[in-house]
């Protein structure tokens, strides 16, 4: 009984007065976290890398699997936190990544050129989680896909992982 005289005093006040009563519960929660860009959250799974140039299917060929995961900062449409785990038979190395408009294979420029992100270090038990920022615009409803590059290449013949981002 006692919430109920609460909630109609404040309803009282609030007419009395012309403002809405504060908020209470849940309510109170969503209020305080004001307007703002949703968090976007994308993700997408490796998968073996054919010989984009050419079309053909590598066989025998070194292969990369796992996942990332890219989540906007609250309140932010720029600034990205990115999480790769992945496992890798070509040992130890140095990977490059970026985020590349369209499909898996599709020829698009990268976001970021990727020797501006720091690179993802593939020990050489071939297993590796990494976590860095990513400064760049991405839209919710757009398709992108992250490429993986081996050595200082950043064309389509350097990519040895590559996964399709969704939301």
């Amino acid at each position: 009984m006692p919430r109920f005289t609460l909630l109609f005093a404040a309803l009282l006040c609030s007419c009395a007065t012309g403002h809405p009563a504060p908020p209470t519960g849940e309510q109170a929660s969503m209020s305080l976290t004001g307007p703002g860009p949703a968090v976007t959250v994308f993700t997408g799974r490796f998968s073996p890398v054919s010989n984009i140039t050419s079309g053909a299917v590598m066989t025998g060929a070194s292969r990369i699997t796992g996942t990332v995961k890219i989540t906007s900062a609250p309140g932010s449409i720029d600034d990205y936190s990115v999480e790769i785990e992945l496992t890798s038979d070509r040992g130890s190395e140095e990977l490059y990544w970026s985020v590349v408009d369209g499909r898996c294979g599709s020829g698009g420029m990268p976001l970021v050129p990727p020797h501006q992100l720091r690179a993802v270090e593939v020990p050489s038990t071939g297993h590796t989680r990494f976590t860095g920022g990513l400064r760049t615009t991405l839209s919710p409803n757009a398709e992108y896909h992250l490429n993986l590059y081996a050595g200082d290449g950043t064309g389509l013949s350097s990519v040895v992982g590559c996964a399709n981002l969704g939301n």
